[in-house]
């Protein structure tokens, strides 16, 4: 079973199935950032629940993602540091 997309223009995207497991968009996710952007490098991350949960209402706070809240965490430690310049 498959359906097509209409976007914006007018012009619709080549026909997807319906359903894609999780797995399988992220990978495809995965897949169009690293064509898009060669420059991001993809990590995991684990932080406790009580670390996560204040980066995650920093986050809203500043109408960020938490993805974009770390990276501008890191970016001013790094700044700060002297260890990037910019």
């Amino acid at each position: 079973d498959c359906e097509t997309t209409r976007l914006r223009d007018g012009e619709t995207s080549p026909e997807v199935p319906k359903s894609r497991s999780p797995e399988v968009k992220d990978r495809e996710d995965l897949t169009m950032a690293k064509e898009k952007d060669n420059t991001n490098k993809t990590f995991l991350l684990r932080v406790d629940a009580e670390t996560m949960e204040a980066v995650e209402k920093w986050a809203a706070d500043e109408f960020r993602s938490v993805n974009g809240q770390l990276q501008w965490i890191i970016a001013e430690a790094l700044k700060k540091s002297g260890r990037k310049k910019k």
